[in-house]
């Protein structure tokens, strides 16, 4: 995760998600698995929970959303629509 997000975004660490546009129809989401069930109590959330949170954050940058206001009140919204 550290190589793709050092390769494509220019950061030089490691990420719990990363979301590639392929096309306007189609994306890619890569999650660090490891980093994610060790985050999760950290965020007093089960695994399952901060997985699904991480899942529509990367989906509404394939949409292309960008960090801000916008974006985390699709995110909330999301995340309370699927009880999450």
């Amino acid at each position: 995760m550290k190589k793709l997000n050092k390769t494509y975004r220019k950061k030089d660490k490691s990420t719990n998600v990363l979301s590639f546009g392929l096309d306007k129809m189609r994306g890619e989401i890569v999650f660090d698995i490891q980093l994610i069930k060790k985050e999760a109590p950290k965020r007093g959330l089960t695994f399952k929970q901060w997985l699904w949170k991480l899942y529509l954050h990367a989906l509404l940058h394939l949409k292309g959303h960008r960090h801000g206001t916008v974006m985390s009140k699709k995110e909330t919204k999301l995340i309370e629509s699927f009880n999450i």
